[in-house]
Parts: C-alpha cells; structure tokens; sequence
C-alpha cells in the first residue's frame, strides 16, 4: 500500500495559482492531459500525433482521460523540439500496465547509442534490474553511454495506476515511483542532451515494427519541465488525494426527508469500505433514524489508502398544530388572530404575513395555511377561517352515563373567542373523571354562547372482583397545553408488578418515550425536548403481574391534543 502523504498535497495545493499549476508552471515546457486528444496546455503549445491509441479512463477515475497503448504500432509524436531542454529536465506521468515483456518506451529522443540524447522506459531486464522497473538511458555518442534504473522495488508492471517521475540534473538522476526515489545516481560526465530525433511516447526510434520496441499499457497526465523538479515539487506530484472526500464533516438533514444520501467524490475507487454499515459500494444511504459518525476508507486505483467521515444528525421539524378552524364575529371588526403557538426560525403564511402571528380581517375566509421553518426543517398546517354573526354556539354533547372510575373527553371545536369551563379552566378540552354537571362557555365580540353535560353513573355497570381487574387503567387521549388539566399522559395500575415496560411511538415507528415505572407520567415531549404534534401514538407496554407465570404484551393507540 502506498504511503503518499494527502498533507503535503494540502500544503502544495494552497500554492496554486491562476494558472491552475501554481509554481509547478515555472519550466513547464509540455503538459499533455489526454482529455480527449493530445493538446499541449503548457506554453510550448506542440500538440502530439498519436497513433493506434485508445482512449480509457485515467489515474483519478475521469472518464476518456487517459490513453491506452496496445503494444503493436502505438504511440505519440511529441516533434523534435527540444523546448529549451539543454542537460536537465523532468518528466512526470502516471503508469499503468501489465506487461514488460521489452523495453517499453515511456519517453524516447535519440537513437539508440548513435547520438546524443536519452529514453525513459520500462525494463523487462536491464544486468541485474528486475523486470518491471523504471529506468533512464543517457546517451554520448557511439556505444558510450549510461542508462540507470530503479534496482529496488516498487514495480510498476502490477496493473495499478503509478506516478513516475524521472529527474534528470546535471551530474545526477533521480527516479521517483509513487513518490518514492527508486534510483539516485551519479554520473561521471553531463553530456548535452540535444538531439535533433522526435520526442516519442510509446515507441523506440531503433526498430519499427518490433513488438520488444513498443509500450503495452495505459499513459494519464504526461508532463515536461525543462528543469529539475525539487522533492517537494516530486512530492506534490504523487500525493495521495486529499483526505476530504465526503464533502462536509457533518450532514443535518431534516427527518422528513427520510433519507441522506452520502457519496465519495473519488472516482478512481477500486475498493470502497463503510463503516459500520459494511457496504462497499462508492455511496451509502442512511436512512432515518440512523445517525453519527459514517467512515469511509477507499483505496484507489493508483493503490492509495484514503479515509474520511462525516456525522449524520436529523432535525426534527417544528411541531406545528393549529386548531382545525376559527369562527370570528362579522359585525364586531375585530379580526381573527392566528397564533402559530411555537418559536420558528421562519414563518410564512398563505396570506402573506411572516411573523408567528397573523390577523385575518372580515371577509377573508377559508383555508389560512402556515409554514414553519427551524434549522433548514419545515412544518405546514392549515387552519379554517369563518364569519359569522351569531355568538359562538359550543356542544358538548348528549348527557352520558358512565361506569364508576371510567374517565369522560370534553371537547370544544370550530370556536373562536375566550373558552372558560365550570372548573375555572380555559383550554378547548377537559378530562373528567367523576359525576356532575359540566358547563362551557364561549364569547367573542357576537356575543356568548353556553353548553352544559350531565355525567352520572350507570347502574347496569358489572364491576370485577379485585383479582378479576385488568392490570392497569389506560386512557385514550390527553392534552399538555399547560392548562393544568390533563397535561400529562399516564396508566392507572391496578395490580403489581414484576416486569414492567411502556413504549410510545410516533406515526414513523420512532420509539419517543419509554418507561419502566408504572407510575410514569409522559408530558408530550420529543427525546430532543421539543413538544410532539397532536395526533395519534402507538404505544406498547410489556408487562408481568406478580405472581403470574406469563409475561404479556398489549399494545394500542392515544391521542395528544393541544
């Protein structure tokens, strides 16, 4: 596994300038990026002539970036110029191949020990170099020259994508592989390299025609500098990418959304591994109500090893709930006041106003709808508006008979104005749990409108023996409005018990409150503090009467409402 540090990158990306190349541009002499053709973006401007080339894709996974050379009559003709090279140079590239079955050509300017000038290749075995090795040929003249490879590995004929670099100074060669220097020598003389032969890619000007003389791989980002490159110039070169590759570090997504999508912007991932899901694929879903941290570590084709992760958060969304409608007073003027009766980030509402509390005047009827928007996540209810001119006319129903014990729901709807029940309360609904006459009334600017029940006890009602009661007493609705009637949801336990679990869900299947206590009061809240919305919750509770065998389980539904 390579070890190109993704630090140096960083620190070297910082230097780039508006030329795209930042002081790496200073004796760029050739910059062939195969995007498609072989145009040079380097000032010498010597657009190459290729030859039986195929266009793949290149070292960083870019789609026709690179090009392949099948290893029979393939290369590229740079010309002959020399393009201000006298006895230094660099050359980089990215390798790719699977064959050195010859000396494989990745840069040719003379032929072969009959002038002056040199060849960069691939050595199938060069004396005692191993096959697979980068190598460099400096030639004088007639069989008087010197040639040089990387005698250690890495090996560069592995099928993985490689960055070579070759740097030629004046008494010395250096020969960097991913990075790493393969090969520094010293010479004993420092020839001119001028050579009047074509710069050649791929092929030997010694033999046309043999397979040995031609190159059997892939070539991406070919660059020539009529200078030597320093190590940290080597070293930018062959950095692993950076490590920030999944974009942001932390992904707020709004729980309705039900899903994040996070992807890896490498696209030259051979192998991709996520944690902790396992899934190996370049991008993963996480879907509601998972979250924290996702690492992802991918190794690209060009063998480095790059991690990075991102923290996933869902926001809940504000936990709006208008009333179902509100009835004004025609003839009074007043308009209706509609309270979005939580704090937001955002409001908007239909009729255009923007702050949490909006009046709609005589005659504007019908649907009022708002919009609330806290941490990017948003809430929509609507509310009913109508006029009328006779004061509010409040039912709560038929007079009921109950069994002893059993709990009775008022409720008071479609009414605008100031609501005050027998017990001196003022919310729109009243739990009762014992027989009476209950009374409500309703007033706004028409006037105000009255509405009595009688509760009494039903005398059919069968009542069980101690051991004959159910275990506990569930009620089917509440309202935490904060009126001090009915704010809290809880059992009334009948019996003791030996295990004990209450489960309350929201409509998604989120678990939102849990409790071991029989005793336990649930006020209405979210695990994150804010109040849930009105509506039904499934709850589950687990249970085990003392002195029973058999633990049970029984599940239903309640209803909050504000």
């Amino acid at each position: 596994m390579k070890t190109r540090s993704p630090l140096i990158f960083t620190l070297f990306f910082s230097l780039i300038c508006l030329n795209g190349f930042g002081q790496l541009a200073n004796g760029l002499v050739g910059e062939y990026l195969f995007n498609g053709d072989l145009t040079d973006s380097s000032p010498s401007n010597i657009t190459g002539m290729g030859n039986n080339l195929q266009l793949v894709n290149g070292h960083d996974g870019s789609p026709n970036s690179a090009y392949h050379f099948d290893g029979n009559l393939s290369y590229i003709d740079l010309g002959t110029s020399m393009r201000g090279i006298l006895d230094e140079f660099t050359v980089s590239m990215y390798v790719r191949s699977v064959d050195s079955g010859g000396s494989m050509p990745l840069g040719d300017k003379a032929v072969y020990q009959f002038n002056p000038g040199f060849k960069i290749g691939i050595s199938s075995q060069y004396n005692t170099n191993p096959t697979g090795h980068v190598f460099l040929a400096i030639y004088r003249s007639l069989n008087t020259g010197t040639m040089i490879a990387g005698d250690q590995p890495p090996t560069v004929v592995d099928g993985l994508w490689h960055c070579v670099v070759v740097v030629k100074e004046k008494w010395k060669a250096r020969i960097y592989v991913d990075g790493i220097l393969a090969d520094s020598t010293h010479f004993l003389f420092n020839p001119s390299l001028v050579s009047p032969e074509p710069w050649l890619i791929g092929m030997t000007d010694t033999v046309v025609g043999s397979g040995d003389y031609f190159y059997k791989g892939d070539l991406d980002n070919y660059r020539i500098w009529n200078r030597p490159l320093t190590q940290v110039e080597v070293d930018s070169l062959c950095a692993c990418p950076s490590t920030a590759i999944l974009g942001s570090n932390q992904r707020e997504q709004c729980r309705a959304e039900g899903s994040v999508v996070i992807k890896s912007s490498l696209m030259n991932g051979s192998s991709y591994q996520w944690s902790p899901t396992g899934a190996t694929s370049d991008s993963i879903v996480v879907p509601y109500p998972d979250s924290g941290w996702f690492v992802l570590n991918v190794v690209t084709t060009d063998g480095c090893s790059v991690v990075d992760s991102t923290f996933v958060r869902w926001i809940e969304p504000p936990s709006l709930a208008l009333p179902s409608s509100f009835v004004g007073c025609a003839s009074s003027g007043t308009p209706i006041t509609i309270n979005a009766g939580i704090q937001a980030d955002s409001y908007q509402w239909s009729t255009g106003g923007t702050s949490a509390t909006e009046n709609v005047s005589y005659p504007d009827s019908g649907w009022v709808t708002l919009e609330a928007t806290s941490d990017g996540c948003t809430s929509r209810d609507s509310t009913f508006i109508r006029w009328t001119s006779n004061p509010p006319t409040p039912d709560l129903g038929a007079d009921r008979l109950v069994c002893s014990g059993d709990y009775v729901y008022l409720r008071v709807d479609n009414t605008s104005g100031t609501i005050t029940w027998s017990n001196g309360s003022s919310g729109s609904s009243l739990l009762v749990n014992s027989f009476g006459t209950y009374w409500v009334s309703v007033s706004n600017d028409c006037g105000m409108g009255t509405d009595t029940i009688h509760i009494a006890e039903d005398s059919t009602c069968i009542f069980q023996n101690e051991e004959d009661l159910a275990p506990f007493f569930i009620p089917s609705s509440f309202s935490p409005n904060a009126d001090r009637i009915n704010d809290a949801f809880h059992i009334v336990p009948n019996k003791a018990f030996d295990q004990f679990a209450f489960q309350i869900f929201d409509r998604w299947g989120n678990l939102i409150f849990e409790s071991s206590d029989p005793n336990f009061k649930w006020y209405g809240n979210m695990p994150s503090g804010e109040p849930a919305i009105q509506g039904a919750y499934a709850f589950v509770v687990h249970y085990k009467v003392s002195g029973s065998a058999e633990a049970e389980i029984q599940r239903g539904w309640l209803t909050l409402l504000r």
